[in-house]
């Protein structure tokens, strides 16, 4: 049995790493589900591919890392936590005697046993680019969700990506809970917002 991973969120400043994980059924012809790299897809293609997928029986799931996570761990072990989860998900739909392979977009091997790497795999690999639209159309949703609670950030269009409307809103009113403080752009913006503060409080003349 092959189990199809990939990820999506890595490269954003708010919201949480999403890992999808995918198998399909053996009398699915060819994989001929309409699926590639889920980037080259728009938002409805994508949205119509997890649809095809759930009526022909590919099993998926997905996996969860939050912006607090990878705050506190670091990207490389929220990533394998992501991992992990989507991959016992998936799991739990099959027989558990059933030997498994996983196949794993780009280099992160989560340092998963009997797991291979496969560089541009979402793109050339049909069971992993059938984990990348699962994960991303997650993603997708759920940032979307909150940008209905957070609309200063313009995630219903850039999903928690460093887009202009994102930075422009971000220095201007902050960040909120669900950016990742640790990434760079937000260091440098805290490290902006300190020394104005700093540029302030010494400012102020004794009395």
């Amino acid at each position: 049995m092959i189990i199809g991973v990939d990820e999506v969120g890595t490269g954003a400043l708010a919201g949480p790493i999403c890992v999808g994980a995918a198998i399909a059924p053996n009398d699915v012809p060819n994989w001929n589900l309409g699926v590639r790299d889920s980037k080259k897809m728009s938002r409805e293609s994508r949205e119509a591919a997890c649809i095809r997928m759930k009526a022909l029986g590919v099993k998926t799931a997905v996996g969860w890392s939050s912006s607090a996570e990878v705050d506190t761990y670091g990207m490389r072990i929220s990533l394998q936590m992501a991992a992990s989860r989507a991959i016992e998900r998936v799991c739990r739909q099959i027989d558990p005697a059933e030997p498994i392979s996983l196949l794993i977009d780009g280099n992160w091997d989560f340092n998963i046993k009997g797991a291979f790497t496969v560089v541009k795999g979402d793109a050339t690999v049909p069971v992993i680019s059938a984990a990348s639209v699962v994960a991303k159309v997650a993603r997708d949703k759920l940032m979307i969700a909150l940008s209905k609670k957070y609309p200063a950030y313009g995630w219903e269009k850039g999903v928690g990506y460093g887009t202009e409307q994102h930075l422009r809103k971000l220095y201007s009113v902050g960040p909120c809970v669900h950016h990742r403080v640790s990434t760079r752009t937000l260091q440098a913006y805290l490290l902006q917002e300190k020394e104005k503060y700093l540029e302030e409080a010494f400012s102020i003349k004794p009395v």
